[in-house]
């Protein structure tokens, strides 16, 4: 009994240690006090990435399917962290994010990817074929951040006491579960600031927001007003500047602006159009009516859609001093270092936004603050292959009516394609009903050519490793084979003459083709066995060429004869309308 009491007593103390931590990463209490009153949160456990792995599945599916895994391994098993996941097609060179650009498809991340994510081993799917199709390479590259949470809100349970609010608008819809910055009707105003302040360093900031589309005659390019703003200030409780300053002017910081109205003064460095992203400092560019004020905007991008559609937009800023990037809806739209803004300051995170003559309802929800923490051991991740790219196959084709049936064709193709490794082929034959199919262990092949009036269809199927599938196909129509006699007189029937009229058949009972020209070599041997060789070519003069269903009838003439003349006569042969050339059998 007493071994089994200190057990006991042993886990409780472990659990209940990591609860402490728990509390102190999730809402943001004391940890260093710096030596002017601010503090920071930092994670008491040790955490690290012991391993990261991906590899792209070789099924026959129709589909390329990468499994990416982690290992993120913590002191304190009930801890939670924030992962996010970059990848690279070109050695890291450049990197995209999860749920941005073509690295969107994803099955299994719950629990894997974002916030809340647990000590353990995490494996999910990307479905490679469906965003970046047509790709291949060995140098794709994996980067993982695991996030120190800082802050986040939800609004379904609201604490007043971590914000100070400003305006005449700024509340919680209960129902609803999120923060109005301003309703949606003229000259409303609210701000939201975090009483915490923040290290603006190396933030990655989350949140979802909408405007709810009221009304604007005012301006061509705004269908609501003013926008929101993410502002960075030292001031808790900066003054009040809507309408143009958008809560940036008088913040003695800078922000990000979701800009939907129009205040172009004048100054480049003012408003572009009614639809834009832009990063702006507390500087003044020009006054747009009276002493509403335009902050300057270091950069501004035009959105393609309207922002103000009544429906939610995730928005995620991450700063790396000077750097900063913009990215909604999985778009990134900022991407640049801004040397012009203020160095790094413990700043409060608000939000801000109004409405003036024209006016949307204009929410946010979802908050979420984190540090940015990359793992050392992440700089050691492994290269792996991936391929979505169908293998490229080019058929050299056959000519057309060049080949008659039973004659022997040689086939050849080409395969381009990083991962293929001369893995079997498959050659397809189809012609009439008739369906052949070979393995081929090369890129090259022999056939026979089928006796067919049709054309011959040639295929090529070829897989690299990953088992994509490229394809070629060709076809080549075969000159027929006349399967014809010659109807000769019978003998001692005609008169000799000096010139005589013989009529001859010529039976195609298979491809039905129309005469182009056709060769005789007319033999006549005299009584003394002297030979007389004449060669008639037709049609002409000599030889008419006529048709009935599957037949041609040919009548030779201008042949002359005398008495006791043996003649042979024989079809050398046929050129048809597609410049086949046949010899005919079964005379």
């Amino acid at each position: 009994m007493k071994r089994f009491f200190l057990v006991f007593v042993l886990l409780l103390f472990f659990s209940f240690s990591c609860a402490i931590e728990i509390s102190v990463e999730q809402h943001l209490r004391d940890a260093d006090i710096s030596d002017d009153g601010h503090f920071t949160t930092r994670l008491s456990d040790s955490v690290s990435i012991d391993s990261i792995w991906f590899s792209e599945e070789t099924e026959c599916d129709d589909s390329n399917v990468v499994e990416i895994c982690y290992i993120l391994s913590s002191t304190c098993s009930e801890s939670s962290y924030n992962v996010s996941i970059e990848i690279g097609s070109d050695s890291g060179s450049t990197w995209v994010n999860f749920g941005e650009n073509w690295f969107i498809t994803f099955a299994d991340t719950s629990g894997d990817v974002g916030d809340s994510v647990l000590p353990g081993i995490h494996c999910f799917y990307w479905i490679m074929s469906t965003d970046f199709p047509d790709t291949e390479g060995y140098d794709w590259m994996l980067l993982i951040r695991v996030s120190n949470p800082l802050f986040a809100d939800s609004f379904s349970t609201f604490d007043s006491t971590l914000y100070q609010i400003n305006g005449n608008d700024g509340f919680v819809v209960a129902d609803s579960e999120y923060f109005v910055l301003t309703q949606n009707t003229t000259w409303r105003n609210g701000r939201l600031m975090t009483v915490d302040t923040f290290f603006c360093d190396t933030l990655d900031i989350k949140f979802r927001f909408k405007f709810i589309p009221g009304w604007c005659d005012v301006s061509d390019d705004s269908t609501g007003a003013d926008g929101i703003s993410l502002i960075f200030s030292p001031l808790l409780d900066p003054p009040l500047s809507p309408g143009g300053s958008i809560g940036i002017i008088g913040s003695a910081g800078w922000g990000i602006e979701f800009d939907t109205y129009n205040n172009f003064c004048g100054n480049p460095q003012s408003d572009i159009n009614g639809n834009h992203i832009a990063v702006s400092i507390d500087s003044v560019a020009c006054l747009f009516v009276g002493t509403d004020s335009v902050p300057v905007s270091l950069q501004q991008v035009n959105i393609p859609f309207d922002m103000v559609d009544n429906n939610w937009h995730d928005a995620r800023v991450i700063v790396e001093y000077p750097h900063c990037r913009v990215i909604l809806d999985g778009v990134t739209y900022i991407d640049s270092d801004f040397p012009d803004l203020p160095a790094p300051f413990w700043a409060h995170i608000g939000f801000s936004a109004s409405t003036g003559d024209c006016y949307s309802e204009q929410v946010i929800d979802n908050i979420v603050v984190n540090r940015l923490e990359s793992i050392d051991s992440l700089n050691d991740t492994t290269y792996a292959p991936l391929d979505s790219h169908r293998p490229i196959v080019s058929i050299e084709c056959p000519e057309s009516f060049v080949y008659s049936a039973g004659d022997s064709v040689y086939l050849h193709w080409t395969v381009d394609d990083m991962f293929w490794r001369n893995d079997p082929e498959t050659l397809y034959i189809d012609y009439d009903t008739v369906h052949l199919e070979f393995v081929v262990w090369d890129t090259f092949a022999q056939i026979e050519v089928p006796s067919t009036c049709g054309s011959v269809f040639v295929s090529v199927a070829v897989r690299d490793s990953f088992c994509n599938w490229g394809y070629d196909s060709c076809s080549f129509v075969v000159c027929p084979k006349y399967e014809a006699k010659v109807e000769c007189p019978a003998t001692n029937v005609f008169v000799s003459c000096e010139f005589q009229t013989v009529e001859f058949a010529l039976i195609d009972t298979i491809c039905h083709s129309s005469i182009d020209s056709v060769y005789f070599t007319v033999n006549i041997v005299d009584f003394t066995g002297d030979t007389n060789s004449t060669v008639l070519v037709g049609p002409s003069a000599n030889v008419d060429v006529s048709y009935s269903g599957d037949s041609i009838f040919i009548m030779l003439y201008g042949i002359g004869f005398t008495d006791g003349d043996s003649v042979f006569t024989t079809l050398d042969s046929v050129r048809d309308e597609n410049g086949c050339i046949i010899v005919p059998n079964g005379f």
